[in-house]
């Protein structure tokens, strides 16, 4: 019978999590969350963006504007596709971001000597730049997902990110654990999110599997846990509360960024 509905709300130990993950007999499936679950980022997700408009402006010398300026461009910019798409930022295409913000500074005259092709390289390169700069393993974890790797488990990555799968693949690979996983799912490559409980039930069809043999593991309860249960898929809740907070601290001191921070 399938045990749905399924919310575990304490820090679980790895061998906790194990034993957890075991007690779905029909569930040889995961599907895994990335931020904040696999990997956390020590700053605030602002100040992501404000180093890759830091790597932009350094790449690409026509664009003569402070970072704020390039910043706000781009969150202006994920502003109106999403009141155009009427979906949230992470469900658009990439390239139709990049595609926006490449056209916005062609008007403003900010380039005129670089091909969307260029453009197109440099940006990617500068999101991967910037993410890979404040990111760190969640070791607890990685460490279950080897052991559930080795007992013969499928692993999938499924995030609701605004880049796509390529660029999170490359992420992972840096990390030196793209091993782990099948296949990585996202958001903006399917427009469909985790946050709309929709990408579930496209992932399921895709992978031509049923719910009952997936468990999502994830540290956000609505996205992660009860959307999944909403799809019968079994969830496991991974909070990681003391990142969470060390988190929050970092955000704080990172709303405005130093000089040297893309260096």
């Amino acid at each position: 019978m399938l045990r749905a509905f399924n919310i575990i709300c304490a820090i679980m130990k790895p061998e906790k999590l194990l034993k957890k993950v075991k007690s779905f007999n029909k569930s040889k499936i995961i599907f895994c969350d990335y931020f904040d679950t696999i990997a956390h980022r020590k700053v605030h997700p602002n100040y992501v963006l404000r180093l890759w408009a830091k790597f932009m402006i350094r790449e690409i010398p026509e664009i003569k504007m402070e970072t704020d300026e390039l910043y706000f461009i781009r969150k202006d910019v994920e502003k109106a596709l999403q009141s155009k798409t009427k979906k949230r930022y992470f469900e658009i295409p990439y390239i139709e971001i990049i595609n926006e913000i490449y056209k916005r500074l062609r008007f403003s005259n900010h380039l005129q000597d670089i091909s969307f092709e260029n453009f197109e390289t440099i940006f990617k390169r500068a999101d991967y730049r910037s993410e890979i700069k404040v990111q760190h393993l969640n070791n607890s974890l990685i460490s279950v997902l080897k052991q559930l790797k080795e007992e013969g488990y499928k692993i999938y990555c499924v995030s609701d990110f605004y880049t796509n799968a390529k660029i999170l693949k490359k992420i992972i690979d840096y990390h030196g654990i793209l091993y782990l996983f099948e296949d990585v799912f996202m958001s903006s490559d399917c427009g469909l999110s985790k946050h709309n409980s929709n990408l579930y039930p496209y992932l399921l069809k895709q992978l031509n599997i049923e719910a009952e043999e997936v468990i999502m593991l994830g540290n956000n309860l609505s996205c992660d846990v009860r959307n999944a249960n909403n799809n019968n898929i079994n969830a496991i809740h991974l909070p990681y509360k003391n990142d969470f907070r060390q988190n929050k601290v970092s955000a704080i001191g990172c709303l405005l960024y130093t000089s040297d921070a893309a260096d």
